[in-house]
């Protein structure tokens, strides 16, 4: 499944009020999508096309003679999958409990991905897309962890009211700025981690609900008793707080 055939020039603008969002395709697109992926024949005597689906999305077909090392299209992306499924079952399973999923040749496998940081919601929203998708469409979603861009920063802007109204402020998580491939980056300062929510929480006004940020870090902390991986340990506390969301996504 592609989206290259997305306009090069599209542009669309972030949304801003409550609870808003934007999706391009839409769900029911993407729905549209994993039905003709699922449909394809590998076999077919065809040669490789692509079938638009309004102007968006294409899906890409390989001819049906293709093979690699005489192994046929066919059963070498049902190995693919089968790989991909276990790799990201066995990685998951190594902090989180979760059976491992079916899957045969008609089984969706809904994948995104983005470096292991603390990203913002609209970055956090495309999981809860996944998780949706798969549960819906019967597949396998899993969240790929890009872990070889730099990590450009140990800190957040955390919102803040001052006398002249909101403002934002630097709130570290860690000492210091690597500058280094996120699976390089290992936590330096245990106390700053440790005190992380607490300085957040205490930086916001005074809220009648509890801060996500306090369950997000109790996994964090957590976590950290068990790996030293700066990467990985964001990671790994988000996906924990999704799963007690229920989204059910495997990570790799």
């Amino acid at each position: 499944m592609s989206t290259g055939a997305l306009s090069e020039q599209a542009r669309w603008p972030a949304p801003r009020g409550h609870g808003q969002k934007i999706l391009v395709p839409s769900i029911g697109q993407l729905h549209a999508l994993l039905k003709q992926q699922s449909t394809v024949n590998p076999n077919e005597d065809a040669r490789a096309r692509e079938e638009p689906l309004r102007g968006h999305c294409t899906v890409q077909q390989p001819p049906g003679d293709l093979s690699f090392c005489r192994t046929s299209f066919a059963n070498l992306r049902s190995s693919a999958m089968r790989s991909a499924v276990q790799l990201a079952y066995d990685y998951t399973s190594s902090y989180l409990l979760r059976e491992l999923p079916p899957i045969d040749k008609q089984t969706p496998i809904i994948m995104g991905g983005h470096q292991p940081e603390l990203f913002h919601c609209g970055v956090w929203y495309k999981n809860f897309v996944l998780s949706k998708l798969a549960r819906e469409a019967q597949g396998v979603a899993i969240h790929f962890l890009v872990d070889n861009d730099v990590c450009r920063a140990t800190s957040i802007r955390n919102p803040v009211v001052t006398a002249e109204g909101l403002d934002t402020k630097e709130v570290p998580f860690d000492m210091g700025t690597p500058r280094h491939p996120w699976e390089n980056c290992r936590l330096n300062d245990a106390g700053t981690w440790g005190s992380f929510s607490q300085r957040v929480l205490a930086e916001l006004p005074p809220m009648q609900t509890t801060a996500l940020v306090d369950r997000h870090w109790k996994h964090a902390i957590q976590r950290s008793r068990h790996i030293d991986s700066l990467g990985l340990l964001l990671s790994q506390a988000s996906h924990l707080l999704e799963s007690d969301l229920g989204l059910q996504p495997l990570e790799v």
